[in-house]
């Protein structure tokens, strides 16, 4: 598995965020209410829309700093505990020969 934000939930949970990649190789990983996952690979000029309501989190799989830009409302607000409580997202980035794939958490307990 590889380096990665905490992750989050906006607290006001109808608020979007976008990232735009600059510098690096990354995975932005998303989870619907239900624990429906995607993954987008990020490279420099990448955008990536995480829709109201997503959990995510920025994943790291390249060699050198993962450099995002982001923005969001500023009253959006985060919930970290929903990720923790839950045992984490439902699924994992992690190294796959030279690339990387999606797995399921086995650690993941629902929300």
């Amino acid at each position: 598995e590889y380096y990665m934000t905490r992750g989050h939930l906006h607290a006001i949970s109808d608020r979007p965020e976008v990232y735009h990649c600059i510098h690096g190789h990354g995975v932005m990983l998303l989870e619907d209410s239900e624990g429906n996952s995607d993954a987008i690979d990020m490279t420099p000029g990448v955008v990536a829309y995480v829709a109201p309501g997503w959990i995510h989190r920025s994943v790291n799989v390249g060699t050198v700093r993962f450099v995002t830009v982001f923005s969001y409302p500023a009253d959006a607000g985060q919930d970290y505990d929903v990720i923790a409580q839950a045992g984490g997202m439902a699924s994992l980035i992690v190294a796959d020969g030279d690339g990387w794939k999606m797995v399921d958490n086995e650690r993941y307990v629902g929300r």
